[in-house]
């Protein structure tokens, strides 16, 4: 029986975001993906503007990707996250 490496690749958008700003959590088989970062304004150095900037993106995954080997890259406002497929299956013996 032979093995396939599977992997999946997920691209998400954070334009205008550095890697700081962003968190990868994961919950059951959810992947979430978010980014925060608080943006400044300013017009002729009078009115400054705060406002917050958030994105949130997530992403069931199936089984054999939840506990899969991840490994995440952040470049040009783009951040690339390849998962390895874990083979989560087994052989179960007959008594």
């Amino acid at each position: 029986r032979s093995k396939e490496n599977k992997e999946l690749t997920l691209l998400f958008a954070f334009p205008g975001f550095n890697k700081e700003d962003i968190d990868i959590t994961t919950m059951g088989n959810l992947l979430k993906v978010t980014g925060e970062r608080e943006k400044t304004q300013r017009s002729n150095e009078i009115n400054i503007y705060h406002f917050n900037k958030d994105i949130t993106y997530k992403v069931r995954l199936c089984d054999e990707y939840i506990n899969g080997e991840y490994s995440c890259v952040f470049e040009n406002g783009e951040l690339k996250v390849v998962i390895k497929a874990k083979d989560n299956s087994r052989v179960i013996t007959i008594d």
